[in-house]
């Protein structure tokens, strides 16, 4: 089984706390590489409001140059618009196949917001979510277990 995590965002621009979330769920979790995944049309952005696609890339290309275990994915190129993330997890579990065990990393802002993502039950049952805290930020992870049908999964796993 190899495990990979993933880190999606818009990433305009991307930042140390990205690149640092990267590293620490990789180390913590044992993950073999972290796919750096930067949104094509981010669903919760109006269009405009953020730079275009191929500067994003760009800039995930110079801030992970020198880190073997963080890789760039461009697999949101050849999905459907908006950018949804249970759409690209399914996508890059086919694209990596059944061996591959997807870790969805992101912030506890994030998973505060996680109930109005789309399709956000079956997120949790492709993959595991992981989560960094963030100041400011508490979710009450026992009441989002309650809202997500996770097949006897934990909805999420917070990194301190």
């Amino acid at each position: 089984m190899t495990r990979i995590g993933i880190l999606g965002g818009t990433f305009d621009p991307i930042h140390y706390g990205h690149l640092v979330i990267a590293e620490d769920a990789r180390v913590y979790l044992h993950l073999e590489k972290v796919l750096i995944v930067p949104a094509y049309q981010p669903p919760h952005k109006p269009n405009g409001s953020y730079s275009p696609f191929q500067y994003r890339v760009r800039m995930v290309e110079l801030a992970i140059a020198r880190n073997p275990h963080l890789a760039l994915s461009l697999i949101e190129t050849r999905l459907p618009v908006p950018s949804y993330t249970t759409d690209t997890v399914r996508a890059l579990q086919a694209e990596l196949g059944v061996d591959a065990e997807l870790h969805f990393i992101m912030g506890m802002d994030s998973l505060a917001n996680l109930l109005t993502w789309h399709k956000p039950d079956e997120l949790v049952r492709l993959c595991h979510i992981v989560v960094a805290e963030r100041a400011g930020y508490q979710v009450d992870i026992a009441k989002l277990e309650q809202s997500v049908a996770r097949e006897g999964r934990a909805a999420a796993c917070v990194l301190h």
